[in-house]
């Protein structure tokens, strides 16, 4: 199913030495063979967990520096599926959301039975004003998974698209979910105060907006938020619904 890369964890704080450890060895395989295209997916992979998690203290750096280590695993091999789908998550933390639409499209059509691609793909569609498509893609992959170490993101994916469709009471459900199975993922949080905010369940929504704004001040704000709408009125959907949790401007 590919629920999980060979570098999964390598940017966690709390194994922030490790990590260290392992960036270094991805960095000197790619220096001992040129061609082997994981060494730099791994490197990308790592800037990808930091804009997930909110742990990057410069996102436009660690964006650059996803989409270019992606772009050295794809010239490496072309036939990587973990490349184009870290191209891909790149170009939808970039918001340049077409370009997602066509790196994860290669992905899955390279492994049309990887989950995390398959998810990935739904979410892209939904970023580039192809909601309905995309959570239709993303519920498909939901269901077939009965076991997923990482459930968390892909509730919280779909959780996104249903905001980003105006299905406000389905995004709180799945956001609900995704936080079951991760308390301080940050992104949910901010989806699920978000969705409260616009269902105008005031009280719940200041409380959730409380615990978001505690995990990742910096995603309070539509440029801030790692995943980009290719509309603006979805972006401007979100900030309303946080405005409506309490958000001062």
């Amino acid at each position: 199913m590919g629920l999980l890369p060979p570098w999964h964890g390598l940017s966690i704080p709390r194994h922030l030495g490790r990590a260290c450890e392992r960036a270094q060895a991805i960095r000197k395989a790619s220096e001992i063979d040129p061609g082997y295209s994981r060494g730099y997916c791994g490197l990308a992979w790592s800037h990808h967990r930091d804009l997930l998690q909110g742990f990057s203290d410069a996102p436009a750096e660690s964006i650059s520096e996803l989409l270019e280590n992606a772009r050295k695993a794809i010239e490496r091999d072309d036939r990587d599926t973990y490349a184009h789908l870290l191209m891909g998550l790149g170009h939808i933390y970039s918001g340049e959301n077409d370009l997602s639409v066509v790196e994860l499209e290669r992905a899955a059509k390279r492994n049309p039975s990887h989950n995390l691609v398959n998810i990935a793909f739904g979410f892209a569609l939904s970023c580039a004003g192809r909601a309905d498509e995309g959570i239709e893609r993303i519920e498909q992959r939901v269901e077939l998974t009965t076991w997923d170490p990482r459930k968390h993101v892909s509730f919280g994916f779909l959780a996104s698209a249903c905001f980003t469709a105006e299905c406000y009471e389905e995004a709180v459900q799945w956001a609900s979910r995704s936080l079951q199975q991760k308390p301080d993922f940050a992104i949910t949080q901010f989806i699920l105060a978000a969705g409260l905010g616009q269902l105008e369940r005031t009280d719940e929504a200041r409380e959730a907006l409380e615990k978001a704004l505690r995990l990742c001040p910096a995603f309070a704000t539509a440029d801030g938020f790692p995943f980009r709408s290719k509309l603006a009125e979805d972006r401007e959907r979100f900030v309303e619904g946080l405005r409506k949790a309490g958000l001062e401007e």
